[in-house]
């Protein structure tokens, strides 16, 4: 036996006694209903393409697509069932391939609601992918089974012509970017993936999926043992901080990091704000009075969300809490930022965080949050005194999103503390309560207090004028208040 057929052989063992093997169970014509419970629509910044189960365990659903379903950077695709289900998935791995429209990747969605709702579709048990098995000629004819969007609904699509090159299938049939991750079906055997399309629709076949299942690192042990598993490790980055207004900043940030949740996946990329002592207020003067005195406050090292929070990170906290969705405005989800939540809300996303963790979250004082917006500036804004133009989404900031819509988090460049939408967007809540002038209620998480009903929230909005989107303007509203221009962003302590 040849060193490559030792490796096959190895490989189909090793995936059969993981679940990805076939069930014999099925009849010689696979039934509608197991598709319908296996095959899952996936959108990702609004691109649609499908996937289909191949792992559960008793947290965790997996489901493997196409690499170029993911849309750019997207962590959290959105995951969608038969019977319209929606749920939040997390990215776990993206092949790279010489051809990236070639290449696979796998979701996993952590919900227990569902689990009971979908079935592993088994991949073809011959493992060595015998295509002469399947086709005894060019006129024989499999099926793809997918979303169809022409039609807004689930159906058979038909490949003729069959051909093998390598791991890769190729076929002739009519399809479009959404059938991209659809299986492929051959009687009663998954027998491959649908990756793309040119002159022929190209799909990897079951031996080429389980190659790349195994290959995801410790997935596979990790996977046999019933674990789950996070998406891939960011690497740290420096940056360089200003010296100008802000004493105590050393020249380098520690490193960007996520937390581990108990449940598998990680928290949102938090950036380490380093301690410092700056000037709090409306030190341009040209602000409103609850901004003064202008005065100086010292803040502890402490670490603040790169992003603010968004529709993926809260629908994925709703899911596990069992916490009703806020409405989007038909603006779009993912990763946009969370809009119509409350301080309530907000506050409630960073207990469970500060219990996922271990780590104690919360909402940024007031003090903390300017303090970060201004990264070392004395100015309006971190950058200068002048909104400028596409520099930030308020209304006359020159931002296509401008006076309609919030932007997806990170349109714009961050400011020097590595911060993004720091400046308008969505205004963010903050923990601290409100005052007519500042009265060291800004230092503290004050608005937990049942006799205070206002808190203060920071930043302005997609549809604010600049002068309401400078670091030091101040607003507040009820702790109940929802509004689809208010979101939020966390802080968390550092242990020293």
């Amino acid at each position: 036996m040849s060193i490559r057929t030792q490796l096959l052989v190895m490989i189909c063992a090793i995936t059969f006694s993981l679940g990805f093997g076939a069930s014999n169970a099925l009849a010689n014509k696979m039934p509608y209903y197991t598709l319908k419970k296996s095959v899952v629509k996936i959108t990702s910044r609004g691109h649609v393409g499908t996937g289909f189960v191949v792992k559960k365990t008793p947290n965790t659903v997996y489901i493997v697509t196409a690499a170029q379903v993911i849309q750019g950077n997207d962590k959290y695709p959105a995951v969608e069932l038969f019977g319209n289900q929606r749920f939040t998935g997390v990215l776990q791995y993206t092949e790279k391939k010489d051809n990236p429209r070639k290449g696979l990747a796998l979701i996993a969605v952590r919900s227990k609601a569902i689990l009971t709702r979908v079935s592993v579709l088994p991949l073809s048990e011959k493992c060595f992918d015998d295509f002469n098995h399947y086709f005894k000629s060019k006129k024989e004819v499999a099926f793809s089974y997918s979303f169809s969007g022409e039609s807004s609904r689930w159906g058979y699509i038909g490949l003729t012509s069959p051909n093998r090159k390598g791991r890769d299938l190729t076929f002739r049939g009519v399809i479009n970017q959404m059938n991209f991750g659809s299986p492929i079906i051959k009687g009663n055997d998954v027998i491959g993936i649908i990756t793309t399309n040119g002159p022929s629709v190209y799909a990897a076949s079951s031996l080429a999926i389980r190659e790349f299942l195994v290959g995801i690192g410790n997935f596979s042990s990790q996977m046999s043992s019933g674990e789950t598993i996070g998406p891939p490790t960011i690497e740290p980055t420096e940056q360089q901080f200003p010296q100008s207004g802000t004493s105590g900043i050393k020249s380098k940030s520690p490193p960007l990091f996520r937390d581990p949740l108990q449940m598998g996946g990680e928290g949102p990329e938090m950036a380490i704000i380093p301690a410092g002592t700056f000037s709090m207020g409306d030190i341009q003067g040209s602000g409103q009075r609850d901004e003064q005195p202008v005065h100086s406050v010292s803040i502890k090292r402490f670490a603040m969300s790169v992003y603010e929070v968004t529709f993926a990170e809260y629908d994925f906290f709703a899911e596990m809490t069992g916490r009703k969705k806020p409405a989007d405005k038909g603006w779009g989800r993912g990763n946009r930022p969370v809009i119509n939540v409350s301080w309530e809300d907000a506050t409630a996303y960073t207990n469970w965080l500060t219990q996922q963790t271990e780590q104690q979250y919360h909402l940024p004082t007031e003090a903390e949050w300017e303090y970060a917006a201004r990264a070392g500036a004395q100015t309006e804004y971190s950058w200068g005194n002048d909104i400028g133009r596409n520099r930030a989404n308020c209304a006359v900031c020159g931002s296509k999103w401008g006076n309609k819509q919030t932007a997806p988090v990170g349109s714009f460049a961050a400011n020097p503390f590595g911060l993004h939408d720091m400046v308008a967007n969505v205004y963010e809540w903050t923990c601290s309560a409100s005052d007519k002038k500042y009265k060291k209620k800004e230092l503290r998480c004050s608005c937990k207090k049942s006799t205070y009903s206002y808190c203060v929230y920071r930043g302005g909005s997609w549809r604010s004028l600049p002068k309401y989107a400078r670091v030091a303007n101040r607003s507040m509203g009820k702790k109940n208040r929802r509004n689809n221009n208010l979101g939020f962003r966390i802080a968390r302590e550092i242990r020293e």
